[in-house]
């Protein structure tokens, strides 16, 4: 696993990413509200693999296999704020 600080990188999925199979976790949650996986965008240990975050907020760089369909996707951006 890559450690990150615990809990930063936490997902609770939307209604609706667990109404179309998001995994969630039985052990982990933020405010009483389940946490999922979600994808990196890095390429994980092996082939058609990629680095995930699992359910307790730590990156997991073997990662899982693409063809999950169980994995949450988070949106990545850099905003810039200009005052």
């Amino acid at each position: 696993m890559i450690a990150s600080s615990t809990g930063t990188c936490m997902c609770v999925p939307t209604k609706r990413a667990t109404a179309n199979g998001a995994w969630v976790s039985d052990s982990y949650n933020v405010n009483g509200e389940a946490t999922c996986l979600w994808w990196l965008r890095s390429a994980g240990s092996v082939q058609n693999y990629a680095a995930n975050v699992y359910f307790d907020g730590y990156a997991l760089d073997y990662g899982s296999l693409i063809s999950s369909r169980d994995i949450c996707v988070r949106p990545a951006m850099w905003v810039r704020l200009v005052f």
